[in-house]
């Protein structure tokens, strides 16, 4: 996500076994939001190797009685800001969170990641007992919680800036027959090398490519006669009347089998 107000919110504030994940996303010039967790009881939420490069304000920020992970994730601010940058909790006393937090790096401000690092934690306003204090100890949970859902890898916070140059981004495409195509957007590829280099625009505290909007990349849309996202061509070559949300024999729906073939091989 690049030069958006806010990152987001995952969860609900309704129901008490609900389990939500954010692992793997990357910021550039977002403010705050990496991200406002919401889930009460039993619900869990889980963050892992989320990178955030140029933030001008809060990072996480937890709202109710739920269980958090917070884990391994990467923050760096935008050098004007730099003391803006900490974890939230919205704290209430009769039904305090558990939250579990470690292996962060705030750059610039908290560079050697600790297990955990509660110290990286202040209260949120409408917290019962005042906000900007530290986090009380009854919200401190003692141990991480079982991450929920699919496994997946979990790096060091550290680890993470090297991925940027080949997992984010608009940058390969698939056409009808589902060959990849190395395509990248141009704002996108701007993001990157803003992020890698880190070149900052000091005359005016941003890093925002104001002047630096590209042209779309012009490419011949393949039909889709049923309007369901599958290329006719593609269709023909692969499928034998199913429809695009039946399942294929790999597990996924047709529609994602065909999506799904950007990630094959190496490109």
């Amino acid at each position: 996500m690049g030069a958006a107000s806010k990152g987001g919110i995952i969860g609900s504030y309704e129901g008490t076994n609900n389990t939500y994940t954010a692992v793997n996303n990357a910021f550039v010039e977002t403010a705050y939001r990496f991200f406002n967790y919401v889930c009460y009881g039993n619900s869990q939420a889980d963050s892992f190797n989320n990178y955030t490069n140029g933030f001008t304000s809060r990072l996480v920020r937890t709202t109710g009685d739920g269980n958090f992970n917070i884990v391994n994730n990467f923050y760096k601010p935008n050098p004007f800001t730099i003391n803006y940058g900490r974890q939230r909790v919205q704290y209430q006393s009769a039904t305090p969170p558990q939250i579990w937090s470690s292996g962060n790096i705030i750059e610039g401000v908290y560079d050697t990641p600790q297990s955990p690092d509660f110290d990286h934690w202040q209260t949120f306003a409408g917290s019962d007992i005042g906000e900007n204090l530290p986090m009380p100890n009854d919200a401190k949970a003692p141990s991480q919680f079982p991450v929920s859902g699919h496994p997946f890898t979990v790096l060091l916070a550290s680890e993470l800036l090297a991925l940027i140059e080949t997992q984010i981004g608009n940058r390969k495409r698939i056409d009808d027959n589902g060959n990849i195509i190395i395509d990248e957007y141009q704002l996108d590829a701007f993001y990157k090398d803003l992020i890698i280099n880190n070149v900052e625009d000091t005359s005016n505290n941003t890093r925002f490519p104001v002047d630096r909007y590209p042209t779309p990349n012009i490419v011949t849309v393949p039909t889709s006669t049923l309007k369901d996202g599958i290329p006719d061509t593609w269709r023909t070559n692969n499928m034998s009347g199913e429809a695009h949300d039946d399942l294929a024999p790999s597990g996924y729906t047709w529609v994602e089998e065909y999506l799904n073939e950007i990630d094959v091989g190496s490109a």
